[in-house]
């Protein structure tokens, strides 16, 4: 690897971007469907070839030859296996890890159990049969998902599952000692950054691991977030200590008589010496900014202002001090034998509870001893690369979509490794969810690991609702050109005539094929647009905007939701939002281990739940989303988007699957049946489901789809909060489904800052 790494990817680096061939190549695979005639022996070279540009150090490359490769190998999944033979024994990890991503997103978009089965047999005999899989966290996650794919749909493969899911068996490695590394750190005396010598790119290594971004965002050392735990596996497992307040609440439920006065004494006198603390404390600090004094604090010493505080103390907090002493004599006085020792060990639980319930974090200065360890036994030298780390690669800060030094390929290819072995060791425990006891270790996406989505090769939307509103399309064919008179923005304002027409927006119909579609989730934005030779920002800008979020309800509970949403303004966000990740392959929606890991409340998909603010029914959302962000690690996306999705539980109960193209989901007969119509043209962000399909569901399920509506009309004055504060006019509204129309209503409502009543509707 590292003699390769020193002539073709520094090579690669070089031609990349020069619209040569390697660029020719990128574009041309990436611009294939499945459709597309092109002859096996093609293909398969053009796969060697981009399966080659996999080395490379360049993650803007790298990541689109992966997805290049995925869009050449779709529906070709006999070359997707010859792919994998011929690069089963590659000694490059970023090559191998690759190598089982297009296979991972080749077989997401695939569904046909044999083929998909043929391929899963395929890595499973490479990866998986001999139980020790290699320890590259990435690589793992991909071959197992083509694993999963095969037995999700059925396929007849003879595989041992528990040999694919983690926890794996491998041999733990000694980790290098500070003394071991300590050739290895960084030596500024030469090398430094202005000197132009070759060890700065050695002893860039060291600060990139040690102190730098490296250490602090990827190994964690700025918030100690790693989530394993420095016991291993076989011990028992970890768990928080009882919560002093828990076993102070069954402490006083045994109490007798006695105890209980006493007890309550000596709570009343706490509370009262607390809060006099509290408000002493406050006001002393506040006193001390306003004399200036306060720069003198080190807030960081704790004990020096705890004496300041002492000193400073007025007579009243130190007589509710005593009183307090004196009740927890009182107290002690009448406790009994048993009741005084628990009531001691709670008292120490409560002093030391952050400590005590903190788990043992795996330490990460291992990780980063490793890490540097693993980058110069991997090949790194200042001979082989140093000219290139050091002179042919900029500093682009944090930026994710950069060329990246040799160096910092390997520093990847070891954080996998020792982030798999210790996977394969260690208890795992997430930071924020201590109170769940039952957690372990189930796939990269529940943390940081996961970089790019290899079964979706969208690089941007062409569609969407966004800053500058939205195109008029078949699914958002409302116009709106009411803008009133230049001179009135209130008169306009106040207007509730000339709104478009909510139901119309609901319910749509695609002229091409008459075929009639449901909006689970559209989000509507009309503006003014400003003369041609102005900024947006230096005229009075005049909007309109609807958010129409859909839900499943029971059909009996339809009449009691819309009465309950007259009284309600959606505006205060009552109803629940939509959940929206990206820690999720597109291609797992609804099937694969990860998407069903998310159903969980904590990560925004609530299931069937009931609303606050006394609403009498319980809804589901139709909706979530699935993000992809530029200041992300995929490098190969040009513009931030979110896809809308069907829920699970649509997806389920429709019967349907993803196409592997874009949001569209289609029934057994192929046909197209949800999608997100912005990834093939303009038009408003939406969520569309076909009617008929839609409507045998709910009749089947005695259930139907109701909306919540909120929106704004407003006019906002030129430049950025400067000039007048206009009114603008609040709306809010309810619609459910009902014999294929949406019934409802859209209440406006005024908001004026310069003083009507913000509840006077229109």
């Amino acid at each position: 690897m590292p003699d390769r790494d020193a002539w073709w990817t520094v090579y690669l680096h070089h031609a990349y971007g020069t619209q040569g061939a390697v660029d020719r190549l990128v574009d041309w695979a990436s611009s294939l469907n499945p459709s597309t005639s092109i002859d096996d022996k093609a293909v398969d070279l053009s796969a060697v070839a981009l399966s080659w540009m996999l080395t490379t150090s360049n993650r803007s490359l790298r990541d689109r030859a992966t997805k290049a490769l995925v869009s050449l190998l779709t529906d070709r999944m006999a070359a997707v296996v010859r792919l994998v033979g011929r690069f089963a024994d590659v000694d490059d990890p970023y090559v191998a890890e690759r190598v089982y991503a297009v296979a991972y997103g080749v077989a997401m978009r695939c569904h046909d159990p044999v083929a998909v089965g043929t391929l899963a047999t395929c890595v499973y005999d490479r990866v998986f049969a001999l139980g020790s899989p290699p320890p590259h966290i990435l690589l793992r996650d991909y071959a197992r998902g083509v694993v999963e794919r095969a037995l999700y749909l059925g396929s007849k493969i003879d595989v041992v599952p528990d040999r694919v899911r983690p926890p794996y068996k491998s041999t733990w490695l000694a980790v290098p000692t500070e003394e071991d590394i300590k050739t290895l750190l960084p030596d500024w005396s030469t090398g430094s950054h202005d000197s132009g010598e070759l060890a700065w790119a050695r002893n860039r290594i060291g600060s990139s691991v040690m102190d730098d971004d490296f250490a602090r965002y990827v190994i964690g050392t700025n918030s100690s977030w790693i989530s394993w735990l420095s016991l291993k596996l076989e011990k028992p497992q970890w768990k928080p200590p009882p919560r002093p307040e828990d076993m102070l609440r069954s402490l006083v439920g045994e109490f007798s008589s006695d105890e209980r006065t006493a007890w309550k004494k000596f709570e009343a006198a706490d509370k009262a010496y607390a809060a006099a603390l509290r408000s002493f404390s406050s006001d002393w600090f506040d006193q001390r900014e306003k004399d200036g004094t306060s720069r003198s604090l080190d807030p960081s010493d704790s004990e020096a202002l705890a004496q300041e505080l002492e000193k400073a103390r007025s007579p009243e907090v130190a007589a509710l001090e005593a009183k307090r002493e004196q009740a927890i004599v009182a107290l002690d006085a009448v406790v009994s034998g048993e009741h005084a020792q628990r009531l001691d060990k709670i008292r120490s639980a409560q002093e030391n509870d952050y400590e005590s319930r903190r788990p043992p974090r795996f330490e990460l200065c291992e990780i980063q001893r490793y890490v540097l360890w693993r980058v110069f036994d991997l090949g790194w030298t200042a001979k082989r690369f140093g000219h290139f780390d050091r002179f042919s690669i900029r500093d682009h800060g944090r930026e994710a979509s950069k060329a990246e030094r040799i160096g910092k390929k390997y520093q990847w290819i070891a954080y996998h490794e020792i982030m798999a072995l210790v996977s394969d060791h260690y208890q795992y425990r997430e930071c924020f969810r201590e109170e769940e006891s039952d957690q372990a270790y189930e796939g990269p996406w529940q943390d940081r690991f996961r970089d790019i989505d290899p079964s979706c090769t969208l690089r941007s939307l062409p569609g969407g609702t966004s800053w500058d509103g939205h195109a008029v399309s078949w699914w958002g064919s409302a116009r709106y050109d009411s803008w009133g008179e230049p001179g009135r923005p209130r008169d306009w304002v106040l207007s509730a005539d000339d709104l478009p027409k909510v139901e119309e927006l609901l319910i749509v119909t695609n002229p091409a094929d008459g075929s009639r579609w449901v909006n689970g989730r559209g989000f509507f934005s009309w503006k003014k647009q400003p003369p041609a030779d102005r900024e947006s920002t230096d005229v009075e800008r005049r909007e309109l905007w609807y958010m129409c979020t859909g839900y499943l309800v029971r059909a009996v509970d339809a009449e009691a939701f819309l009465r309950w949403a007259e009284g309600m303004d959606f505006g205060d966000r009552k109803m629940p939002e939509p959940a929206s990740g990206y820690k999720m392959f597109l291609g797992e929606h609804a099937w694969a281990p990860a998407s069903h890991y998310f159903q969980k409340a904590y990560y925004g998909d609530n299931g069937w739940t009931q609303p606050t603010d006394g609403c009498p029914v319980r809804v589901r959302n139709v909706t979530c989303e699935n993000m992809r962000e530029t200041s992300g690690v995929d490098c190969s996306i040009d513009q931030s988007y979110t896809l809308r999705l069907p829920e699970i539980d649509l997806v389920n109960g429709l019967g349907i699957q993803w196409c592997g193209h874009g949001a569209d989901f289609m029934d057994g007969t192929g046909r197209v049946v949800a999608q997100d119509p912005t990834v093939h043209s303009e038009g408003p962000s939406a969520m569309l489901f076909r009617d008929d399909l839609l409507g045998e569901f709910l009749a089947r399920e005695k259930l139907t789809i109701c909306w919540a509506v909120l929106g704004e009309k407003r006019v906002i004055s030129p430049g950025f909060g400067i000039g007048p504060h206009h009114p603008w006019l609040r709306l809010s509204g309810a619609y459910v489904l009902s014999a294929g129309r949406a019934e409802g209503f859209l209440k406006p409502m005024i908001n004026d800052p310069n003083g009507v009543d913000d509840s006077e509707q229109a």
